[in-house]
């Protein structure tokens, strides 16, 4: 059977791929470790994560999730439609330069860069990486400055969305609610 995972792009910068994994795959529950280099993934079929030391997530456009390389997870049926998602690689060296940015101590484990497994996914990011997604997809030759440029910016966009601070009345509900 076919492996639910397909590369669709790729330059040293950055890799691009899609993950479409029916429910009767053989693979859907449990599909290994991360094996593609550490990857930010955008759901598009809600699914729920459980990784082996946190609390499951429930995946969907509204949610990016975050992977080292090498990390085991499993997920559960939410959907008919199985898991399909998109993810994309960056350079390791030039994925811990972004972090390092918001997160200085990344430096100190480069091979477990996300200090995270999800955050909350901006419209404006899930846009973007959408049309990068679609521009590859749809151009026989696609640019691949536009592409890594955009990417670029996306991952700049991201993680200043997952490292804003938040009001502390966003991060816990009222008991009254």
């Amino acid at each position: 059977m076919q492996s639910p995972s397909i590369p669709i792009f790729r330059t040293p910068l950055l890799q691009i791929g899609r993950f479409c994994c029916p429910v009767q795959h053989p693979h859907f529950h449990d599909s290994g470790p991360i094996v593609s280099g550490h990857l930010i993934v955008f759901p598009r079929t809600p699914v729920r994560i459980c990784h082996p030391t946190a609390p499951p997530i429930v995946a969907d456009p509204n949610v990016m999730l975050f992977y080292n390389l090498h990390q085991c997870y499993r997920r559960d049926r939410l959907s008919d439609q199985g898991d399909r998602c998109e993810w994309f690689a960056f350079a390791p060296e030039l994925l811990v330069a972004a972090l390092q940015r918001h997160e200085p101590r990344v430096a100190e484990h480069p091979d477990q860069p996300f200090p995270f497994t999800h955050a909350p996914c901006a419209p404006s990011v899930y846009l973007r990486q959408r049309q990068v997604i679609e521009h590859v997809l749809r151009s026989p030759q696609p640019d691949l400055l536009y592409v890594e440029e955009s990417m670029l910016s996306t991952l700049e966009l991201l993680l200043a969305h997952v490292y804003q601070p938040r009001p502390s009345s966003l991060r816990r509900i009222s008991p009254a609610t």
